[in-house]
């Protein structure tokens, strides 16, 4: 049986992720890992531009709060930087997919089979508050973001929150060039690092299913997670919007 360079590839790859886990799950491997070929990777190529803490806070402190849509983009860009939501996976998030009492949110990964929830922070939480209150436009759409010009009473579009985010990163003069939102993910990640999150924790919250990206995708670690996550009051919102 003659298997390409790429099979081999993925099947080492996928046996050095399982002998990874399990070390990282106390069990013991012995000797596997010598006899499984290297190949080489570009993932530790470090990212080609990285946000500071200051220009996140400058690239926030420009948003007009008091505006609709201003409420709009920084509840979606908050929950890309707090959650590191992508963010297709923030303009598909519904009504339902927040559990106000127990302070969650339930994330569709785009890479990950099933959903998954995760602590609700506090200051994504009242930001999504303050727009449904008094930002979003009345609908009978299930979706949390909306359109509130050409395509008004319709989910909003990931594409169209981009757009919204690159218009208010030209406006903060910041001197790197916007690269796209994935920014807002790589900064969140380090910032949970800084927080001493585990591997494993942040590789559940970005939803990556390798460890040569961060860990394993499994379960997260909620109980970790909690502790850096500041404790929703347990509020009932009422999402009667129409």
């Amino acid at each position: 049986m003659i298997i390409d360079e790429r099979r081999k590839k993925d099947t080492c790859s996928m046996l050095n992720n399982y002998f990874r886990f399990s070390l990282l799950n106390g069990k013991k491997i012995g000797n596997l890992q010598v006899g499984i070929p290297s190949f080489h990777s570009s993932y530790n190529a470090p990212p080609a531009e990285i946000i500071e803490r200051d220009e996140i806070g400058l690239l926030l402190n420009a948003i007009d709060r008091s505006s609709p849509i201003g409420k709009r983009t920084y509840a979606s860009i908050l929950c890309q930087i707090d959650l590191c939501m992508r963010v297709g996976e923030v303009s598909r998030l519904k009504l339902e997919d927040i559990d106000w009492r127990n302070g969650r949110i339930r994330v569709y990964n785009n890479k990950a089979r099933e959903p998954y929830w995760l602590p609700l922070p506090k200051r994504v939480g009242m930001a999504i508050v303050e727009y449904l209150k008094y930002g979003r436009p009345k609908s009978r759409r299930r979706e949390i973001f909306v359109s509130h010009y050409w395509r008004r009473n319709h989910p909003e579009k990931g594409s169209h929150l981009c757009h919204q985010i690159k218009l208010l990163w030209k406006k903060t003069g910041l001197n790197c060039r916007f690269s796209g939102t994935h920014i807002f993910r790589h900064y969140g990640a380090a910032l949970m690092k800084q927080n001493d999150c585990s591997v494993k924790v942040i590789s559940d919250i970005l939803g990556h299913s390798s460890l040569q990206t961060t860990a394993v995708y499994a379960k997260v670690d909620i109980p970790h997670l909690r502790q850096i996550a500041q404790e929703w009051p347990g509020e009932e919102v009422n999402h009667d919007t129409n």
